[in-house]
């Protein structure tokens, strides 16, 4: 009975010891959390497997594993080919080591990032091409071509140097079915919806539901815009509504430093008030886009000297008058100026 790989497509996500690997989930599975993907300042933090599923109202659509990294690649390669002796390994003898080295326990860490590949998981091998390509590496990229199974590897530009990417892009073409970059830091929902319409082209067999799960995430990321426009669309108007006002008898209305005070305890108040709504909307903003760790300081100092009749203003917003007073509904055109800061 397989442990890893189940009836949804599986790739397991392998790779050297802090190439990357955690964050390439974090992003293709939009998890923000790191008790869930284990990304550490400490090399090798992932020390088993953990399945990672991608799904939809409870659907497990695809599986990624968690693998740990390669940590004795050149030894591991040689105890393979004594083990097979002459020739060229290939999976049975993928899978005597992986049953022996997991009570031996000498390539504990390569046994168990195989262990997925040999029940039939696919491979994203995870490479950061700003490091030189050693002699280890090459050793890590024969032992998956060896695995015969689908593979494909990603370049995760994680530094601005790329002076050896080409390089690395050679090297790879001659052991992956498919090379792709890929920065995990900076990739967006093109890039993301890409690399998973790439899985396409390693694993035919599954060509249905991986093209189900793009449908999917397309129909999601559509749903998130709308609702998106619509929280923003109530924050404006929640803004735009707002009034802060204080009576003040006819006596202190004759008197200007008096007035001037009331005023700016109004602003201060109305400022506030403001900067509430919009914490409350990044607040929804961060949930439906499932960003747990990511905390937006809202300060609302900056709200000050806003003039919201002020053209400038709308140019910034990329509205004109018009256009905001609609986004705010049935707030009248005569509400867009600054409320009234004192009454009597």
């Amino acid at each position: 009975m397989n442990e890893w790989v189940t009836n949804a497509p599986t790739f397991a996500v392998v790779g050297k010891i802090n190439m990357g690997k955690s964050s390439v989930l974090s992003t293709l599975l939009e998890i923000d959390d790191d008790k869930l993907i284990r990304v550490s300042p400490t090399p090798g933090e992932t020390t088993r497997c953990y399945a990672l599923p991608l799904t939809f109202d409870d659907r497990e659509m695809i599986r990624f594993v968690d693998t740990p990294g390669f940590s004795r690649a050149m030894e591991a390669m040689r105890a393979i080919q004594d083990l097979h002796g002459p020739g060229t390994p290939d999976l049975k003898t993928i899978k005597q080591f992986v049953t022996e080295q997991l009570e031996k326990g000498e390539f504990e860490d390569e046994a168990r990032l195989l262990q997925p590949v040999i029940e039939g998981a696919g491979v994203l091998y995870v490479i950061d091409p700003s490091k030189p390509l050693r002699d280890a590496f090459v050793a890590e990229m024969e032992i998956l071509r060896w695995t015969g199974t689908p593979r494909m590897a990603l370049l995760n530009e994680k530094a601005a140097n790329t002076e050896r990417t080409e390089e690395w892009r050679k090297r790879l073409g001659s052991y992956f079915n498919l090379v792709r970059t890929f920065n995990a830091h900076r990739a967006r929902f093109d890039e993301r919806r890409s690399l998973l319409k790439s899985l396409l082209e390693i694993d035919e067999t599954n060509k249905s539901r991986i093209e189900e799960t793009i449908r999917l995430i397309d129909r999601e990321w559509e749903q998130r815009r709308e609702e998106s426009a619509e929280f923003i669309m109530d924050f404006l108007a929640k803004a735009l509504k707002h009034r802060e006002t204080e009576k003040i008898d006819e006596k202190e209305e004759e008197l200007e430093h008096r007035k001037e005070r009331v005023k700016e305890q109004l602003k201060k108040r109305y400022y506030s008030k403001i900067a509430t709504y919009e914490e409350k909307t990044y607040a929804k903003l961060l949930k439906l886009y499932r960003h747990k760790l990511l905390k937006v300081e809202v300060v609302e100092e900056k709200f000050h000297g806003v003039d919201l009749s002020s053209e400038e203003t709308w140019q910034k917003w990329g509205l004109s008058r018009s256009q905001l007073a609609i986004a705010g509904g049935p707030v009248s055109y005569t509400h867009l100026t600054l409320p009234t800061i004192y009454s009597v």
